[in-house]
């Protein structure tokens, strides 16, 4: 069910905030000359977040997510997955479950994956955004710099569409700053978290891996992706911490395939990525990583087949990292933007540079692990500064 053209959604969120006189979930501009990028603040306990984000889907026509029966073996087991890696999330449902006047167990929480992600879809037309969609076609760089701090840069190059900058201080969790898309809270992008943890996506594009892909939630219990960004984020102080957890915890994908970036204060890297069996493939590196679209695990003669994944390679070995600015210089020689002058270099048709007008580098990010700072550039102010920070 759609969003009735004349429902404007943070109007919705505006008026529960005010019925509910809570600021669980604030949303609006970040400045007066960007309109497809939000801020979103989250504060609070999770249950008042769930609370407040139930009655906000009440306004929208959403019908309560009911369990059937076929299903409830599953959801006790999902919600002991919950209990174990995020019961945080388990007293968010509580709350949208009691603005419903129902209960957490009579919830199908295989629905509950994409619950809030209808708020943004929907909400801000993404749906009709993506139609001249292509692939995405992200980057991600980090190293530890000669003053010994880590520093990492991430392009986002995509299709147009509203984005969101979220800053969290939920209640039991660490506190971040990150990007998000869809699902105001419960999905992240990239971002990073007050104990200098960094986790991020890029889409992996080779078709030998769609297997992996899942129209339907799992047989076993899952976290969606871009869900265990979020968690990733919220629970983990370090590399280790991340890795155990996905050690764990089934991920499942739907339209994409990612592979997900993780990095911490102290130099350490990650990347975790999902074999042509579906398996988890973890690998380590100290000090340096680069990632694009094709699976690290492929090695060093498939990885350099791609222009930014060379070009990055070159780039950090040979320029001195030691600010958001350094980093953020490797990340524009990478990007999608007309004013890159390595463009043309990146581009595999020139059919590719003519879609400019669709794909591009919606934002480029940067992060400083140990000042435990974010630098974010959006594409429809010219890509000005806009800081975030601890």
């Amino acid at each position: 069910m759609l969003i009735k053209p004349k429902q404007n959604i943070e109007q919705i969120i505006a008026r529960v905030s005010d019925k509910l006189e809570s600021d669980a979930l604030i949303v609006g501009p970040i400045s007066d000359d960007l309109s497809m990028f939000r801020k979103v603040d989250v504060s609070g306990s999770f249950y008042n977040l769930g609370l407040f984000l139930g009655h906000c889907a009440i306004e929208l026509g959403y019908r309560f997510p009911k369990l059937k029966k076929k299903r409830e073996d599953l959801n006790l087991r999902i919600i002991d997955m919950y209990k174990d890696c995020y019961p945080q999330y388990l007293k968010q449902l509580q709350g949208v479950a009691d603005a419903y006047g129902a209960s957490v167990e009579a919830m199908d929480l295989t629905v509950m994956e994409h619950f809030f992600a209808r708020m943004g879809y929907e909400g801000y037309r993404i749906k009709k955004s993506a139609k001249s969609g292509f692939k995405n076609m992200c980057t991600v760089t980090g190293a530890t710099g000669s003053n010994g701090t880590t520093y990492i840069g991430r392009n986002l190059d995509t299709f147009n569409i509203t984005g969101f900058l979220v800053n969290s201080t939920m209640d039991g969790v660490y506190k971040t700053v990150n990007t998000s898309g869809e699902a105001y809270y419960n999905y992240a992008v990239d971002g990073i978290n007050e104990k200098g943890l960094f986790a991020g996506e890029m889409s992996i594009t080779d078709p030998k891996y769609k297997r992996n892909l899942k129209s339907r939630y799992p047989d076993v219990p899952s976290v969606y992706c871009a869900h265990m960004l979020r968690i990733i984020l919220d629970t983990c102080a370090n590399v280790n911490e991340a890795v155990s957890l996905l050690q764990k915890v089934p991920v499942w994908f739907t339209n994409d395939l990612w592979h997900i970036y993780i990095a911490d204060s102290g130099g350490n890297f990650c990347i975790a990525e999902w074999d042509e069996n579906g398996k988890i493939v973890l690998q380590r590196f100290d000090k340096k990583l680069i990632a694009t679209n094709t699976p690290i695990m492929e090695g060093d003669d498939k990885l350099n087949k791609c222009p930014r994944y060379s070009l990055a390679d070159q780039l950090i070995n040979s320029k001195n990292i030691d600010s958001h600015e350094s980093i953020y210089q490797i990340m524009k020689s990478l990007s999608y933007r007309y004013d890159n002058t390595y463009l043309k270099k990146l581009v595999f048709k020139e059919t590719e540079l003519k879609a400019m007008k669709y794909l591009k580098t919606v934002w480029t990010s940067t992060y400083d692990l140990d000042k435990l700072s974010m630098i974010i550039r959006y594409h429809e102010n010219g890509y000005s500064e806009i800081e975030m920070a601890f």
